[in-house]
């Protein structure tokens, strides 16, 4: 996590003892505090990131009512 300075903070420990959820935590408090808007997607698999990262593509576009996928763009027709 990226604090005022810039420096990144890694949390590691073992199995079950809480890293998501206070990795969790931080993104909510950093959401609210800047008020931004953020996407929460879970990358512990290849296939749960990919659909997060089109679940999240999927949102911004219906947010910005702009997005349409392009012909001959893979996944776009």
């Amino acid at each position: 996590m990226a604090g005022h300075g810039g420096e990144i903070h890694v949390v590691h420990g073992m199995g079950g003892c809480g890293k998501t959820a206070l990795a969790y935590w931080l993104f909510t408090e950093a959401v609210r505090e800047h008020r931004r808007v953020g996407f929460w997607v879970n990358a512990s698999e290849r296939m749960s990131l990919r659909a997060g990262m089109l679940a999240v593509a999927g949102t911004g576009a219906r947010r910005a009512g702009s997005w349409r996928p392009r012909r001959g763009a893979a996944g776009g027709g």
